[in-house]
């Protein structure tokens, strides 16, 4: 992740704006030397926001425990497998 000062980053807003949004990799700006603020893209803040509501999500852990005890005892599927029955629906 980039840091950059405050003066640092008015100068460079657009550009700094046009990376981000392309490169999607943050960017922390610091005041006074100290971290003040990351700036992310809107498209991985809202990844990041889903990603946190799924796991405080007690239905979801619960899924995800289940599925991790699946995994453990060998119960899966090939991907050939999943397509069948996906196919089937």
């Amino acid at each position: 992740m980039q840091t950059i000062s405050v003066s640092e980053a008015k100068d460079k807003l657009s550009q700094l704006v046009e990376s981000i949004d392309t490169t999607h990799e943050a960017v922390t700006i610091t005041r006074h030397g100290r971290p003040a603020v990351v700036m992310l893209s809107v498209v991985d803040l809202e990844a990041l926001q889903e990603t946190l509501t799924l796991l405080y999500d007690p239905q979801h852990k619960v899924e995800v425990e289940e599925a991790d005890e699946d995994i453990a005892e060998g119960r899966t599927l090939s991907l050939a497998e999943v397509r069948e029955q996906l196919a089937r629906r």
